[in-house]
């Protein structure tokens, strides 16, 4: 039944949010998985992926600091490595909030000099690491 109940809340979250997020609260549904797994289903559908920014942001509201970042880091990968959409990529990479997740997108978009300076302004050591590795590979 759960399944069931998660599987309709993808679906609807493609149709109608607002029911979508009453279904995920009334069945405490996790909503981040609900929300990657419904992007997935929208990102297969090429006819409609020129909406989905607008459908990203109308969740905004519903989710965390950090459980927003999982959500439109998945999306921006989903468009990146699924989709090969490089364009909304990017414009979905402008919806990250945290640093860390703003370096990993513009490391996956191969933007090494832009995650350097990022990583080097929050003094991160670690991320300046994980830039390194590719760069060391170029």
């Amino acid at each position: 039944i759960a399944f069931h109940r998660r599987r309709c809340a993808e679906l609807l979250l493609l149709r109608d949010g607002n029911l979508a997020f009453r279904l995920i609260q009334e069945f405490r549904l996790q909503a981040p998985e609900v929300y990657i797994d419904a992007i997935r289903l929208f990102c297969k559908n090429k006819k409609q992926i020129g909406s989905l920014i607008p459908l990203v942001k109308d969740l905004k509201g519903t989710l965390g600091d950090l459980e927003w970042d999982h959500v439109i880091g998945s999306a921006f990968f989903m468009l990146l490595n699924e989709c090969n959409d490089r364009s909304r990529a990017k414009q979905m990479m402008k919806l990250l909030v945290s640093d860390h997740s703003k370096i990993l997108a513009q490391i996956a978009l191969g933007k090494l000099e832009k995650a350097f300076e990022l990583a080097k302004s929050c003094a991160d050591d670690v991320d300046v690491e994980l830039i390194m590795r590719p760069a060391r590979s170029k």
